[in-house]
């Protein structure tokens, strides 16, 4: 048989098994319900994970929209009244984590297994350059306490138990390569106030309180502008012209305030933050900007989670490559060396080529699949995608339907861990209709959320 009609066979048989995933999301079997607190576990293969960018998924508490004490302009309400307008979207939409929970029957009827979420922590509270709200997640300011304008920490774990009650895993965005934008001056971390022993203290619900009675509920601790502890690297931002190692792992991205993470107060405050988050019962951490972190690091700070109370949970991260990229070797090891399994670039590429721009043919993806099989040290812990939050969607490289289902049916019938990013339009009020790449393929019978 040859390559042509053997790839031919192989997306046929992607097509029939892609049927028989549609029927099983739109008709899911009964899953066993978590006890509450409880992780359900490492994310596997047997898994679809929907990633959800929380501010731009559902608004089920306007009341945090604009929370108090933070400034009304990081809102974007032009018509004033008290929900996202999505007219523009360098702001906070509303989005929150009740507004998920709300929303869990939409997920359990696309048969979605876990979920990947925003940065729960808190982020900067000002607008970079006067237009950019840090909604995204990854501006970190306290690991400590939650990302107001998605709800207290009792509306965290009521998400979280929720979702476990259904079946439905948990991964958080987690970054521990910088904070916020330097030139900004906000370069900057808070933590709560400790009692006598040094132990951060919490109310009841597990949000910061005001134990020394300074009026304040946090404390700062890093400040790139007068860095006594040598918190962050101080290299500058990495032009693209700077490809070495060095450049990727020691200067800033995106001019945002570089850890020092060769520092013991880093590592130590950073696997203490992974830790806490731990302890709310989710299951797993994406980790951001892999590409980025020194690989010691990484790997010290998976053990370091893993070994804590509830044994371990999934581990991925973001080391971005292009096709063909000099950095590949580098890339498929990183999940030997650390422990971290990669958000499949390799695997996005290829797709995209083959079925987004048509820039190469289907025996070029199906050849990738052999190569990363040998390549790969688990090829299926990678996690596999079309589209997320850091690439061009899809839909834009892309428009026609048959070419666009043909390439999820490939995502969700072939090796690895796939993953759906929500949205072709944001979803934020019950009077703004919205779409995903998940429900537009799977046609469950359910209502959109």
């Amino acid at each position: 048989m040859t390559m042509n009609r053997f790839m031919k066979k192989l997306f046929s048989m992607f097509l029939a098994l892609a049927l028989i995933v549609g029927y099983t999301a739109a008709y899911p079997l009964p899953a066993d319900a978590a006890a509450s607190g409880q992780s359900l576990g490492p994310v596997t293969s047997k898994d679809v994970i929907y990633q959800i960018l929380t501010d731009r998924f559902y608004d089920g508490d306007p009341a945090n929209n604009i929370p108090p004490g933070t400034p009304p302009e990081l809102f974007n309400d032009d018509n004033g009244d008290g929900r996202g307008d999505g007219t523009d979207l360098n702001k906070y939409q509303g989005g929150d984590w009740k507004g998920m929970q709300e929303k869990i029957p939409y997920l359990k009827n696309m048969g979605i297994t876990a979920v990947w979420i925003s940065a729960p922590y808190e982020n900067r509270e000002n607008l970079i350059t006067g237009m950019y709200a840090s909604y995204h997640g990854y501006h970190a300011r306290n690991y400590f306490a939650t990302n107001p304008h998605f709800g207290k920490m009792q509306d965290f774990t009521a998400l979280v138990d929720a979702l476990h009650d259904n079946g439905i895993k948990v991964v958080i965005d987690f970054v521990t390569n910088h904070s916020g934008p330097r030139p900004d001056g906000d370069g900057v971390l808070y933590e709560p106030d400790r009692d006598s022993s040094g132990q951060y203290v919490f109310d009841p619900d597990g949000n910061p309180i005001d134990y020394n009675g300074d009026g304040k509920v946090e404390n700062r601790i890093a400040d790139i502008l007068n860095d006594t502890n040598g918190f962050f690297h101080h290299e500058g931002n990495r032009p693209d012209s700077d490809t070495s190692q060095f450049g990727y792992r020691h200067k800033e991205l995106a001019s945002l305030a570089d850890y020092s993470q060769e520092n013991g107060v880093v590592i130590e405050h950073l696997e203490k933050a992974g830790k806490f988050w731990k302890a709310k019962g989710i299951d797993g951490f994406r980790h951001d900007a892999t590409l980025h972190m020194n690989p010691a690091f990484v790997k010290g700070f998976k053990d370091a989670i893993d070994s804590a109370p509830g044994g371990p949970v999934t581990h991925f991260g973001e080391f971005f490559i292009g096709r063909p990229d000099p950095k590949y070797d580098e890339y498929r090891t990183f999940p030997d060396r650390t422990g971290v399994n990669n958000l499949d670039f390799e695997y996005y590429n290829a797709n995209r080529q083959a079925l987004g721009e048509f820039s190469r043919s289907m025996s070029d993806f199906g050849q990738m699949l052999v190569q990363t099989s040998a390549d790969y040290m688990a090829e299926n812990q990678a996690v596999t995608f079309i589209d997320n939050h850091d690439v061009s969607r899809f839909r834009y490289i892309q428009p026609n339907d048959k070419p666009y289902h043909a390439s999820l049916a490939v995502l969700l019938t072939s090796r690895g861990i796939p993953n759906l990013y929500y949205g072709t339009e944001q979803y934020l009020n019950p009077d703004h209709g919205g779409s995903d790449a998940g429900r537009l393929f799977l046609q469950t019978a359910a209502p959109r959320p």
